[in-house]
């Protein structure tokens, strides 16, 4: 029995520091995610209201985890290739210092928006329950697509097609607007 429970104890405490547990998709998709909010190192905050008009890609993170690493490199290869045609890609980290996220962004060579989650509201609104996740919203503040951990080439991949196509979607004026 000791035994066992040593084994769980260990096999759980290497899952969460590795920060890569996968899990199914939340069940936000569809859902309106305009009224999101980050807190930003210089203390203000960044809201996804005023990014209505372009596709937004939030790539949730921890410095720790190496499927984290792999998915910044991924998510700003494809800000760079994309700027220009309306999407916003922001790396959102999920309880590092600032410090220590301008440390890894410097040591990647990423070029990302940095935006914070301290108490993982934002993450909980929606319903990410692990790291890496990344999610994507259409131009007029829908999440459409969420990932769940990252997989190399198969997620980037498919990260990639879903912008594409959503970058090729007109953005449209609501009433709100």
């Amino acid at each position: 029995m000791f035994t066992s429970f040593v084994r769980y104890t260990v096999t759980a405490s290497l899952i969460a520091l590795a920060g890569c547990a996968t899990a199914q998709p939340p069940a936000v998709i569809g859902q309106d995610a305009s009224n999101a909010s980050f807190a930003l190192a210089d203390g203000g905050a960044l809201r996804l209201d005023g990014a209505r008009g372009d596709v937004v890609v939030l790539a949730f993170f921890t410095s720790y985890c190496p499927s984290s690493r792999a998915t910044l490199r991924a998510v700003d290869n494809l800000r760079a290739r994309n700027a220009a045609g309306g999407l916003r890609v922001i790396a959102v980290n999920e309880g590092d210092t600032s410090a220590k996220v301008e440390d890894l962004t410097s040591k990647l060579g990423v070029r990302l928006a940095v935006a914070f989650d301290k108490d993982g509201a934002a993450a909980t609104e929606l319903g990410l329950v692990t790291v890496p996740s990344v999610v994507v919203i259409d131009r007029q503040g829908t999440v459409r697509h969420v990932h769940a951990g990252y997989h190399g080439e198969a997620d980037r991949s498919s990260i990639e097609g879903e912008v594409a196509a959503l970058l090729l979607q007109a953005p449209t004026l609501t009433s709100a607007d």
